[in-house]
């Protein structure tokens, strides 16, 4: 089908409806051929160093056949227009993409065109859809950007979130650099937080600390195409203080009720963590990261109690006292982001045994700002997933953005179902209520992601979303998120 150039620049398909849904069906019959056509490859990388991309250029791309590979994505979307990136998660275990991916355009223009003309076409024989997807929250990006060096191998992305996610919320998936041909990690990686409140707390605690039995460093990262200047000056620091949306993640002090216990034995265990810190007052919560391997701490973890005064009087009695003969470190940790809960929490189901928290997180980030880990429903004794999980959300832009793009999706070769979930201690009342959404209009803390949501274009309607009803096994009924 041949493409003429119009007035505007814009490539204009000549034919009829029925001309271009025959060709996309033909583009899909197979790959054959087309690597001679367009130099997928060199793609990307050409286009990223050249031009800067529109904020709402990307696209989400659902409902895609197994036979769907990332060059005959790239080759179809460039119907529309120039493709700067694709991006389809695939399964750890099998490699396989996940059913959905994202198409990044020069500008927004295109994105839009794509949508129009790409949405509910047929691609082996299944209706693909076609959504705009935001972009990654950068009116959010402050400057906040660390540096950690000298990562174990074994280190990976969920095990870096889990870790510095407690210091204040990450605004992207942590990036480790790995080698483009084996996938091998670098030794180095990028965290992006949202205030400097967490990356000065993350730099103070972290740095030093033995993470995988290396000892990490934590800094500031150098800035891109500067001399030698690393991120956290003062003038970043200035405007992220006149910057409103930044203001929505630095927690008050009322709060701040977690502390991090730094240098710990490899003999200490969470009971007697909880034990030994109830000498300063009632315990809430501790958690101490392990190694995925041999399920062994990192020689760190985090107490929560029930008040601020409790966890400054921890600091006061307990910093550098030994435990087994090591001194221990304790500081000031944020407050696991409960000012930004609006009630955006959805429930997963029908999950794949093989799903961890680290692909629903790389799954679901792409809506918006996820306040904590996705919390995948375990055995305790085993460890073994329930099949169910629950992720909490910024705002409801990004929810039902979630909902609406991945309900029915295939993750690991299974549908998944995606719906609010349930209140707790309500008698089947489901979040994202009419009054929920109110409240948090009123929220100044929850209207700092509004802007930066997947579907900015085309908001779901404002009645409260049907009900998706999540069959999990007879008489099984998903509790509440």
């Amino acid at each position: 089908m041949p493409l003429e150039s119009s007035g505007s620049g814009r490539a204009e398909r000549t034919g009829n409806e029925g001309d271009r849904l025959a060709f996309l069906e033909l583009l899909a019959m197979g790959p054959r051929g087309w690597r001679s056509r367009f130099p997928v490859a060199a793609g990307p990388h050409g286009w990223r160093s050249r031009f800067p991309v529109a904020a709402d250029a990307t696209v989400y791309v659902g409902g895609l056949d197994e036979k769907v590979s990332e060059p005959l994505l790239w080759e179809l979307f460039l119907q529309a227009g120039p493709v700067v990136n694709t991006h389809m998660p695939k399964d750890r275990v099998t490699g396989q993409h996940q059913g959905y991916g994202f198409v990044e355009f020069l500008s927004e223009e295109d994105a839009d065109y794509a949508i129009k003309i790409m949405n509910m076409i047929k691609l082996y024989g299944k209706p693909i859809r076609v959504n705009k997807a935001s972009a990654h929250n950068k009116n959010l990006d402050v400057g906040a950007n660390i540096f950690i060096g000298n990562l174990d191998p074994e280190i990976d992305e969920k095990l870096l979130y889990d870790t510095f996610s407690a210091f204040g919320v990450i605004l992207q998936t942590p990036k480790i650099m790995r080698d483009p041909d084996t996938g091998n990690s670098k030794g180095y990686a990028f965290i992006n937080f949202a205030s400097f409140d967490a990356s000065d707390a993350a730099i103070e605690a972290m740095n030093g600390q033995y993470l995988c039995n290396r000892p990490i460093t934590v800094s500031y990262a150098f800035k891109k195409d500067s001399k030698g200047e690393r991120h956290g000056s003062a003038a970043e620091r200035l405007l992220a203080a006149q910057n409103p949306l930044s203001q929505a993640f630095r927690f008050p002090s009322v709060q701040d009720a977690t502390v991090y216990v730094g240098g710990l034995d490899e003999k200490v265990s969470e009971p007697l963590l909880w034990e030994l810190f109830l000498q300063a007052g009632p315990v809430v919560n501790t958690h101490m990261p392990k190694d995925r391997v041999t399920g062994q701490h990192q020689g760190y973890g985090f107490v929560e109690f029930l008040s601020e005064e409790d966890a400054d009087y921890a600091i006061k009695i307990m910093n550098m006292i030994k435990l087994y003969g090591k001194p221990i470190r304790v500081n000031k940790a944020s407050a696991h982001n409960k000012n930004l809960d609006v009630g955006a929490n959805i429930f997963i189901g029908n999950l794949d045994p093989e799903i961890d928290e680290k692909l629903l997180y790389d799954t679901f980030s792409a809506f918006g700002v996820i306040l904590q880990t996705p919390k995948i429903m375990r055995d305790p004794d085993t460890g073994n997933s329930k099949g169910y999980a629950f992720i909490n959300f910024a705002s409801f832009d990004a929810s039902d953005a979630a909902i609406e793009a991945m309900n029915g999706q295939y993750l690991c070769n299974r549908p998944i179902t995606v719906s609010y979930a349930f209140k707790k201690d309500s008698k089947g009342e489901r979040h994202g209520s009419a009054a929920e959404r109110l409240l948090a209009a009123q929220n100044p803390l929850s209207q700092a992601d509004r802007p930066h949501q997947l579907f900015a274009d085309a908001p779901p309607p404002p009645s409260v979303p049907t009900p998706v009803v999540t069959s999990l096994g007879p008489g099984v009924t998903p509790p509440g998120g």
